[in-house]
């Protein structure tokens, strides 16, 4: 049953309403030639980006560095803390000495 309705060959694969992705290269006016990626391309493309960046871990692992140097300086600043309050007592008692 025909409808009147003719298929135009170059837009074979995309969706109705969506632009036709010829199947013939087009040229930038730069003569280099440049060839239009196909739905399905870059869908895949879009997949294996996604997948890498799932696994992906080295942002964790920057994470997990930034909470060891965080911990690290923590605990310097108490040692320091408790050494400065140590000292500030011995030289309190130094100088009740020298009066």
């Amino acid at each position: 049953m025909n409808l009147g309705v003719k298929i135009n060959s170059a837009a074979r694969g995309t969706a109705i309403g969506s632009p036709a992705v010829p199947d013939q290269p087009e040229h930038n006016g730069s003569g280099i030639t440049l060839r239009q990626p196909r739905v399905d391309q870059m869908e895949l493309d879009m997949m294996n980006l996604v997948k890498r960046f799932t696994k992906d871990e080295s942002g964790a692992t920057a994470i997990e560095y930034g909470l060891i140097a965080a911990g690290i300086s923590v605990a310097i600043i108490a040692v320091v803390q408790g050494l400065g309050t140590a000292l500030n007592t011995k030289f309190g008692a130094v100088q009740t000495a020298l009066k």
